[in-house]
């Protein structure tokens, strides 16, 4: 019976190709995610970070933010000397921030207000990072500070903050463009600070005015502040602000959100204060703050836009808001991982990983032996081929598959072949008896004729899905006028099909119609355990990674978490999403017995007992097994009166044998015999050397004709059966705006700031 009444041997989930595969992809990906990761390490541990960061704001009544920080930093001895100079970069442009002014530094470590750094002329650049002795930096550069732009060799050159350089005036309710040509520039306000071999903390308080933040609509004055922008690369342990409403009352309406991938949160207190912190903002993450407020408490913004802007603002900002609570509920999860409770997950994972991924590609194949079976004809041509070629590694091609469903369907009558001979110069004739070796001038081709068929009719003749989509496939390509029938030679026909403008669409329903007849009769099955074990393993790594345990464990959770990596990549790699079940091992089996049967001499006996309509079905599974030149070759050593064209003629007009072994070919007696009739003996004598082996020059093997006739299209169905074998955060405001935790949104506010020092 079934073959999984055998035991399993290795040899049967073994694959050494699919077994290097997964092991390249497998040490591939875990070199790559070593590489990553270590190099993330390595950005977070920087010598220069924030222990943190407060912002105090003020919201002018023009729209302008009168910014106070006080930042707390740490500074870790460097290789190249002392600590000398901190900064700050932002963007200047036309959009969202028109200018700076207003810049004051003062250390609260030793209470030193620093004092501006100038230059004679706009067209010198400021070097604070120059060769100074210890004497030279504590006389001309030490506790000062300096606005200039940044051009794009990293320059510095002087920025008026005095005069409000670049910030433009007010043209037809938008703000001139600060940076002219270039649409946008970047400052930096930098301070020389005495020199530091490294520090704990180191205390300076930074104030600045924002200019063109804010635009006014008919309904909200609105802004996006971006303090820190995805271009700096320092990390901030803690990031607290407070923001104040024009004159300071709750009048305002205020609402906020907050955007930032990591842990923060927005409120809104009850005078209209706007309050956010973040937690360990890492390098290149970015903290924007989206506002809304009444327009009534602003006066003189420089930007002003129609219409109302309320509603859209917070719709999307809600939008973004619930997108990020999926995300959230990803981290709380993650946080239920305790130390022992991840390993010992891992370590059943990845042995249950590649159990199911050998035992998928071992289910993938028959391992059983042939069973006894004389007839599959509750299985179509193409099904059968189809795990034909699963279970013996390719045997047939695409157009086998396909010529043996033209077979079956002029066998059930759905349509009819017919030949044509000529000779070589084209012209009809007669020729040589077979006996006499002349029959090399002779041409046949092949003709097929269609039918109008209804679903109906193909339902009663019994034809399979697959025979119904071929059945389409023929109607595309020769079109039935009313009634009529319609023939076209296979030359024809094959050109048709492979520039039809809807050949790819109708292959497609045919492959799809074959694996329908395979998974409607249970004989496969998809199998994804492995397949989403081995995702599950991979959300599982990133989170041993990435996830805040204590310091010190990073190498610890790197190593298990690269361990995760390839072997889920390996058993993704390794193993097999389609498997037979149980029935369609024993199908598989079957079909492999059949296909024995028929390369087995067939012990016909007399020719009363000849039974064409069996020959006939031997064909079309031959055809599709890739066998057909063995078996008719076969049937005609077995059965040399099949060779005899009046013989086979008196026994049935309708036989594919007709087009087989018929030297005339003339199935519907329409073409004029081009050969001598032969009589029985005659025939038989003639045709059937002294070993009782059939001359091939008088053996049509009309699978083999069908299916080469189809190659160009065979190919088609190839490639499309056959395919070849890939964020931003919300750390934000709630959906009300009164509140809530910070959500990872859109970046690009007004600043877009980035810390740095050297």
């Amino acid at each position: 019976m079934a073959s999984d009444t055998q035991p399993s041997k290795f040899s049967d989930c073994w694959s050494a190709s699919r077994f290097l595969r997964g092991m390249i992809l497998a040490l591939f990906l875990a070199f790559l995610v070593y590489v990553v990761a270590t190099q993330e390490l390595s950005q977070t541990q920087s010598d220069l970070s924030y222990n943190s960061l407060h912002y105090d704001v003020r919201i002018e009544q023009n729209g302008d933010l009168r910014i106070s920080q006080i930042l707390d930093v740490h500074l870790k001895p460097k290789g190249n000397g002392p600590w000398r100079r901190l900064c700050q970069r932002y963007t200047i442009k036309s959009g969202n921030l028109t200018g700076i002014s207003d810049v004051s530094v003062k250390n609260l470590t030793d209470h030193t207000a620093y004092k501006e750094l100038t230059t004679d002329s706009d067209d010198k650049t400021i070097d604070p990072s120059g060769h100074y002795s210890q004497d030279g930096w504590e006389h001309e550069m030490q506790d000062t500070w300096y606005l200039a732009k940044v051009d794009g060799a990293g320059l510095l050159q002087q920025y008026h903050s005095s005069t409000k350089d670049g910030q433009g005036e007010s043209v037809g309710g938008e703000p001139a463009d600060p940076c002219g040509a270039k649409k946008e520039c970047k400052v930096e306000i930098g301070w020389n600070m005495p020199e530091t071999p490294s520090a704990d903390h180191e205390v300076f308080q930074v104030d600045m005015t924002f200019h063109g933040v804010t635009t006014a609509y008919d309904d909200v004055g609105t802004f996006q502040w971006e303090p820190i922008g995805e271009e700096n690369t320092t990390p901030v342990d803690s990031v607290t602000g407070v923001i104040h409403m024009p004159g300071g009352t709750a009048a305002a309406n205020p609402r906020a959100w907050l955007h930032f991938e990591g842990n923060g949160r927005v409120d809104i207190d009850k005078d209209g204060t706007i309050r956010f912190f973040a937690r360990k903002v890492r390098p290149a993450q970015y903290l924007d703050l989206v506002t809304t407020f009444d327009v009534s408490s602003t006066k003189g913004v420089a930007r002003v836009r129609q219409g109302s802007a309320e509603k859209r603002i917070t719709d999307s900002e809600q939008s973004q808001a619930r997108s990020w609570r999926i995300k959230k509920l990803l981290y709380a999860i993650r946080l239920l991982l305790a130390v022992i409770l991840v390993p010992l997950l891992a370590i059943c994972a990845i042995g249950y990983e590649l159990w199911s991924a050998f035992r998928s590609y071992r289910d993938t194949d028959y391992y059983g032996g042939p069973i006894d079976c004389k007839d599959l004809s509750d299985l179509s041509p193409a099904a059968a081929g189809t795990i034909c070629n699963t279970v013996l590694d390719k045997q047939s091609e695409a157009s086998d598959l396909f010529a043996a469903t033209i077979l079956s369907l002029a066998k059930k009558k759905a349509i009819s072949i017919s030949s044509h001979d000529s000779v070589e110069d084209g012209q009809q004739g007669s020729s040589p008896s077979l006996h006499e070796g002349t029959t090399s001038n002779r041409v046949r081709s092949l003709r097929i004729t269609t039918r109008p068929l209804g679903q109906r009719r193909m339902e009663a003749m019994g034809l399979t899905k697959s025979e119904q989509a071929v059945v389409n496939i023929l109607r595309a390509a020769i079109p039935v006028d009313g009634d009529a029938p319609n023939t076209c030679d296979m030359d024809q026909l094959n050109e048709a099909l492979t520039n039809h403008p809807d050949s790819l669409k109708l292959i497609e329903q045919y492959t799809q119609a074959v694996n329908s007849e395979l998974t409607d009769s249970h004989i496969t099955d998809i199998r994804l355990s492995h397949y989403l074990l081995g995702f599950v393993m991979l959300v599982m790594a990133a989170a041993i990674i990435f996830i805040d345990f204590p310091n010190g464990s990073f190498y610890v959770r790197l190593y298990l978490a690269l361990a995760l990596i390839a072997v889920a990549s390996f058993s993704m790699s390794y193993g097999a999403s389609e498997v037979l079940t149980d029935f369609g091992r024993e199908t598989a089996g079957k079909v492999v017995g059949y296909r024995q049967h028929l390369l087995h001499p067939i012990d016909i006996g007399d020719e009363t007992k000849v039974n064409l309509k069996l020959f006939d079905s031997y064909l079309v599974y031959a055809t599709a097994f890739g066998i057909s030149e063995e078996v008719v070759h076969q049937i005609a050593a077995e059965c040399p009166q099949l060779t005899d064209a009046t013989w086979l003629a008196s026994k049935s007009e309708k036989s594919l044998l007709r087009l087989t072994f018929d030297a005339s070919g003339n199935v519907n007696n329409n073409i004029p015999d081009i050969y001598p009739t032969q009589t029985s003996a005659s025939g038989w004598s003639s045709l059937v050397d002294g070993n009782h082996n059939i001359a091939v020059s008088s053996v049509n093997d009309l699978g083999s004709e069908v299916s080469d006739a189809f190659t160009t299209f065979g190919n088609a169905i190839s490639e499309v059966s056959s395919p070849g074998v890939s964020s931003d955060g919300f750390s934000g405001g709630s959906d009300g705006g009164s509140g809530g935790g910070s959500f990872g949104g859109s970046s690009g506010g007004s600043g877009g700031g980035s810390f740095g020092g050297s």
